[in-house]
This record gives C-alpha cells, structure tokens and sequence, in this order.
C-alpha cells in the first residue's frame, strides 16, 4: 500500500520535480568556471578574472639583523601586493599563497619581515587588502615572477601570476 502512494506521487509530482533539477543543473552549466582556465604567462604587474585582480610593485630592500637575518649571500626583499576581490566569491589571502620563481627557481616567502604581517585572512566580495610578502633571494635576476595560488571556492585552480616592475640595485 505505501509502494502504491509512494508510486502515485512520483507519478503526480514527477515533472515539477524534474523541472527544477533541470533548471538548477542548467544554472550551474553557465557557471564561469566549468573548464579550467588556462595558464597565461604574465606581461606586466596586473593580474585580473572574473573572481580577482593582484598588482605588485617592485621589490623592496628589507634590512634584517640578528637571528632572523637571512642566510649568508641572501637579501631580505618586501614585494608590495594588492588583492581585490571582484566578483561575490571570498578570495583567501595571506604570505604563504605566494611563491616567487626568478632564474627556474622557485623561493618560498618568509614570515620574519620589516612590514607589518600579511595575515592570513578571507577577502569579502570588493575587499581589497594591500600588503608585503617577503622573501630572502640571492642576487636578484629578472624577470622575477610572482605566484598566487588562493583555493577559490567554486571554480577551478587559480595560479594568478605577475611580473615584478624593477626593483633596485641591491644594497
């Protein structure tokens, strides 16, 4: 009797129900990020899609005394970035999302800065955050390229990359 009911309102509220699970899957087929976005190498200090915009300015001299200076032929460098995010989708943000690969090799940031601490944070849709990431590098050879790397709920893998402007000679 139950399997008998049962069958007369699949039977009663199929098409409705089938409707909207079509519709919600047809919503989510014109989602932007259905296919991975491609790796674009970087022509400049701006990176922006649809979610976020990353800028970078030119590395920054970051004098480091003591037991946090950098290892002996290192210099300590503050790359000021900005992220913004653009679209409703929260970016996270924070040092360790970046990496910087100069010469085939790729430099981890460091957490021990003469700037203020770019914490790890969630950005809110049009927040923009303004920060340094530090890193202790040999002498520097550009290009320098910065890597962004936040897991974006909702859409495929995000490698946002940008060129480092100039920096100055060395101290």
């Amino acid at each position: 009797m139950a399997s008998g009911g049962l069958k007369l309102m699949v039977a009663l509220l199929g098409p409705s129900v089938f409707s909207a699970c079509d519709s919600t899957r047809s919503s989510q087929a014109e989602a932007h990020y259905d296919v991975e976005l491609p790796v674009v190498e970087p022509q400049g200090p701006v990176y922006q899609d649809a979610d976020l915009e990353l800028k970078a300015g030119p590395a920054v001299p970051c004098p480091a005394v003591g037991v946090l200076a950098p290892q002996a032929g290192q210099t300590r460098w503050a790359v000021p970035v900005s992220i913004t995010a653009r679209s409703q989708r929260h970016i996270p943000g924070g040092a360790m999302l970046f990496s910087l690969l100069m010469d085939s090799q790729f430099y981890r940031p460091v957490l021990s800065s003469c700037k203020p601490t770019f914490a790890a944070r969630q950005l809110n849709p049009g927040e923009t955050v303004n920060a340094h990431v530090v890193f202790d590098l040999p002498p520097l050879t550009p290009p320098l390229k910065l890597i962004f790397e936040p897991f974006i709920i909702g859409r495929q893998a995000v490698k946002a990359q940008v060129l480092l402007p100039s920096s100055p000679v060395q101290p």
